[in-house]
């Protein structure tokens, strides 16, 4: 079982440390949370080592254990093959936060219905409607939030109007996360931008039934992968009803 913990452990560390540093730059709930998936992680690795070389011991002391030779790999080699792999994972994923999927999974997304700019749409307890869509957003995002850094493709700003219908305090940060489909296969996320522009969730206020907000989603993009083809989409998961994933065509 630890051959199959080790491996994974390592990988959680990997994708642990990016999560990490968006957590810090973001200034939110992820850095907390990072830092405990990857205590959780090194301690499982630790454990997991911990407990091989016990087992190799016990089988070597009864006899049932030889080494094949100076050619062998040892657990430390191994442990530090893992480290390495993660680290090489960590950094690639650090700067890229969008998610390749095969041209099957995307053209379905693709196939579904799709509004335009200006459709009011049913979202969860909003209705939301797709403003615009800003394709030279650099110098804002930089003004607005200067950790988030020089782009690697190019920022773009989606910018929504909602009207919250629900009962209870509405939370349109949490609410309506939005994601953008290219024509490359991939589905871009906000970590790859600005989660919050420069807001800090606490300085945001709760909505009521019947309150407007505008809601912003900042994308890092190569303006190659903006076509007929590509989708914004977002999904109030956690809606009682109207909770599926709807999708806009780039005004």
């Amino acid at each position: 079982m630890n051959f199959v913990s080790f491996p994974l452990a390592a990988v959680a560390v990997g994708l642990g440390i990016p999560a990490l540093v968006k957590g810090i730059k973001g200034r939110n709930i992820a850095k907390p949370l990072s830092i405990a998936a990857l205590s959780i992680a090194a301690l499982s690795m630790v454990a997991a080592i911990v407990v091989n070389t016990v087992v190799v011991d016990s089988l070597r002391d009864a006899g049932l254990w030889e080494d094949n030779g100076p050619g062998t790999e040892t657990s430390a080699e191994s442990f530090a093959e893992f480290l390495e792999e993660s680290e090489e994972l960590s950094e690639s994923a650090q700067n890229d936060y969008a998610y390749e999927y095969s041209a099957g999974y995307i053209a379905e997304k693709v196939a579904q219905p799709a509004n335009a700019a200006g459709d009011e749409v049913t979202v969860g307890d909003y209705t939301v409607t797709l403003v615009e869509l800003d394709r030279d957003a650099e110098a804002e995002v930089l003004d607005r939030d200067p950790s988030a850094g020089a782009p690697d493709h190019n920022y773009v700003i989606a910018r929504f109007s909602a009207v919250y219908n629900g009962e209870g305090d509405g939370r349109p940060w949490l609410d309506l996360p939005a994601e953008l489909v290219g024509t490359d296969n991939k589905i871009y996320s906000v970590m790859g931008c600005s989660m919050s522009l420069g807001m800090r969730t606490v300085d945001q206020e709760l909505l009521s039934k019947g309150d407007t907000v505008t809601q912003e989603a900042c994308f890092d993009v190569p303006d190659s992968a903006l076509g007929e083809d590509s989708r914004l989409s977002m999904r109030m998961i956690l809606a009682e009803q109207n909770n599926d994933e709807v999708f806009w065509r780039l005004p």
